[in-house]
């Protein structure tokens, strides 16, 4: 039996998140959380934590939490927000990302158009593909659904790199390989090889 490359899926992803969105207008984004993580567990099962773990995200500058819902050696799923807002720089992924905005206001600016602001509102998707870099800047109390797809784990260095480098906070750096590696492990296990 060939083993799929991907688990998740842009599409199903899209679909869960506009569910969610349409019925978060009144939760909490503790409800939202919960919300979006019963969503797609009645998708993908197993494959996304069922009690989501929140750790310190430093990535381009920007500062936020985040929440790694699935991972493996070729795909990983996140939410990452935070309530005070914040702002970087996107950073050259080899993945392919998308960015869902669950609540909040995301706004985002290319060097190829330098004048125009990409705003991204709740329910939306801005797509980040590989090799591109943008400046983005998260509103106050602005969460997003990321999904990155191509090799995940060459991510980590930009995932921990302003923990290293910036923050210096060891701590950081090992909850964040910790959690990154015993979903990946637990992926590998399932059968999901690539």
């Amino acid at each position: 039996m060939k083993v799929p490359v991907s688990v998740l899926d842009p599409h199903a992803l899209g679909a869960v998140v506009s569910t969610v969105v349409a019925g978060a207008a009144e939760q909490g984004n503790e409800r939202l959380l919960a919300s979006l993580v019963g969503g797609l567990r009645e998708v993908y099962g197993e494959h996304i934590v069922a009690q989501p773990r929140w750790i310190f995200s430093m990535v381009g500058g920007a500062t936020g939490v985040m929440t790694v819902l699935h991972a493996s050696l070729s795909e990983y799923l996140v939410v990452f927000g935070t309530p005070l807002g914040t702002e970087g720089y996107s950073g050259r992924y080899s993945v392919d990302i998308h960015d869902w905005v669950l609540r909040g206001e995301m706004w985002g600016l290319r060097v190829d158009e330098p004048m125009q602001k990409q705003v991204t509102r709740a329910g939306e998707v801005r797509q980040l593909p590989k090799g591109v870099a943008t400046a983005f800047r998260l509103l106050e109390d602005t969460w997003l659904l990321e999904y990155g797809h191509g090799n995940a784990a060459a991510q980590l260095r930009h995932s921990i790199g302003d923990a290293v480098f910036r923050a210096m906070d060891a701590h950081n750096i090992l909850d964040t390989l910790r959690e990154y590696g015993t979903l990946a492990a637990k992926e590998l296990f399932r059968g999901h090889k690539a």
